[in-house]
């Protein structure tokens, strides 16, 4: 996954060698936004957005709640993809995932649309002209499905 290293997500996944992916549904969007406001070093990002802490199964860094799925993993390595760069690739391996039982025995085609995945896109540039564009909220959705 990508890092900005000047981050404190980062310096606990490097200090802790572990970390929790939480997948939120849009509908937690503001939320969410709520963890990039009140992201102080000494501030508790999940119960200040107003979400649940949960204990993990097998690391100590907690998980949201509210998360239809978490992936609980540790650190393997990281590697910097561009000299200088801010950004920093971190490998992890997942030893532990929950997920919702409603995700898992909906039709797979349900599973994607505006409650399912959803994405910060940042730093999103224009291929042709290098022009950075402002990034936003995505989801993932099944547009067509394909049949061979």
């Amino acid at each position: 996954m990508p890092v900005i290293r000047r981050t404190h997500t980062y310096a606990n996944i490097v200090r802790e060698k572990e970390w929790c992916v939480n997948f939120l549904s849009a509908k937690y969007i503001e939320m969410c936004k709520e963890t990039i406001r009140r992201n102080r070093v000494d501030t508790d990002e999940i119960s200040a957005a107003g979400f649940s802490a949960v204990r993990s199964a097998t690391i100590s860094a907690p998980g949201i709640e509210e998360s239809f799925l978490r992936l609980e993993c540790v650190y393997q390595w990281e590697k910097e993809l561009l000299q200088g760069s801010t950004n920093v690739l971190i490998c992890g391996k997942v030893k532990h995932l929950s997920v919702e039982g409603c995700f898992v025995t909906s039709k797979v085609t349900d599973r994607y649309g505006p409650d399912s995945f959803v994405f910060h896109l940042m730093a999103m540039k224009d291929p042709f002209t290098g022009e950075r564009i402002k990034g936003g909220i995505g989801r993932i959705e099944l547009t067509k499905s394909m049949e061979l």
